[in-house]
């Protein structure tokens, strides 16, 4: 599974800053924005997708569905996925 998380090299700005002089407002000789202070882990867009880790779901081992009480019903743990995310601290 994919999670959008906060750059962490430009703190979610898309752009990075080189001492004083913010580069992302720099223009060319068209008044165009330049764009050498984008941010080149995030491009420009502030975030990163990263894959979270995920193990099989113990409830219905990774079947998507579970009985109960006689029904075969979407499991309640993985919400029918077949895998959980794994919580890392």
């Amino acid at each position: 599974m994919k999670k959008e998380v906060t750059c962490s090299r430009c703190g979610g700005k898309g752009y990075l800053f080189f001492g004083k002089l913010d580069i992302s407002k720099r223009t060319n000789i068209y008044n165009e924005v330049d764009d050498e202070g984008t941010c080149p882990s995030c491009k420009g867009k502030g975030s990163v997708a990263i894959h979270e880790p995920t193990k099989t779901c113990p409830r219905c081992r990774g079947n998507g569905r579970v009985y109960e009480r006689g029904n075969n019903i979407v499991c309640p743990t993985c919400s029918g996925i077949g895998n959980i995310t794994l919580d890392i601290i």
